[in-house]
Order: structure tokens, then C-alpha cells, then sequence
């Protein structure tokens, strides 16, 4: 993995340590060209970010927000 990807990765386990497990088992299986998607995306993202002066903390909460409404969403259903 590199650039982008990674610096939101690395930001994500930092902030929410349970993610990884489930993160890194799905990364196993991917490939290359999901990677270079990935990373192609990642960096986007990154700029969008740095255009709308949000650091990528920013995302990364997002991120979080996000996956604890599905959890949540999934107990209620």
C-alpha cells in the first residue's frame, strides 16, 4: 500500500483501532487494480479536502460517523 491510501489507513487505525481487523482481512483479498483505484480515490478525496481547507481527520470522522449508523441501523432493522 502507499500514499494516500495509507495516510488515511494509518489515521483510521489510529482513531478507531477495531477497524483494522476487518480492514486489513478485506485488503488481503484484494488486487492490484482495486488498489490502484483505491489509491486513485484516496487522493481525490485528499484534495477535495486541502480545496475546502478540511484536514483529513475530517474523512476519516466521516468515516467513523458512518459505519457506526450502519451498525446501529442493523440492530434496529
Amino acid at each position: 500500500m502507499k500514499g494516500s491510501l495509507s495516510a488515511f489507513l494509518d489515521l483510521l487505525y489510529q482513531k478507531s483501532p477495531r477497524q483494522k481487523k476487518y480492514i486489513e482481512a478485506f485488503l488481503a483479498s484484494c488486487d492490484d487494480t482495486y488498489f490502484e483505484r483505491a489509491e486513485h480515490f484516496t487522493q481525490g478525496l485528499i484534495e477535495l479536502l486541502a480545496r475546502k481547507e478540511l484536514p483529513l481527520d475530517y474523512a476519516v470522522d466521516a468515516y467513523i460517523q458512518l459505519c457506526s449508523v450502519v451498525v446501529s441501523e442493523k440492530f434496529f432493522l
